[in-house]
């Protein structure tokens, strides 16, 4: 199985470092390390796996259709104004039955639910 890994926003944050704290920590660090730790996951699990962190979607999109990708995730790290917001968020295409359930293992492997 192909997977196609994106780990959000600009490398090193230029132009578009994604959220930040107040720490100065940037989601595009932040997704870059998951995305890292999710490749050698998969790579460990028999998948073939490629990664692109970039600042530009239609390059991003691009390069998985090029490549053939089975699979296409993209890491976020969503942030809010609200201090009482929490919580991770996992999406999938509307369509894809097949991408729903794969949301739903992912979501409980985030969340430290049972698959």
């Amino acid at each position: 199985m192909k997977v196609f890994i994106n780990p959000g926003h600009a490398p090193e944050g230029n132009p578009d470092p994604g959220a930040c704290g107040p720490t100065g920590l940037r989601e595009s660090d932040v997704a870059a390390a998951v995305g890292q730790k999710v490749a050698a996951y998969l790579v460990a699990a028999g998948c073939d796996v490629k990664t692109l962190q970039h600042d530009d979607l239609a390059v991003i999109t691009g390069t998985s259709n090029e490549w053939g990708a089975d699979l296409f995730v993209s890491i976020h790290c969503n942030s809010c104004d609200n201090e009482t917001a929490e919580g991770a968020e996992t999406f999938s295409d509307y369509g894809s039955d097949a991408g729903k359930k794969l949301a739903q293992y992912i979501q409980a492997q985030i969340i430290g639910l049972p698959g």
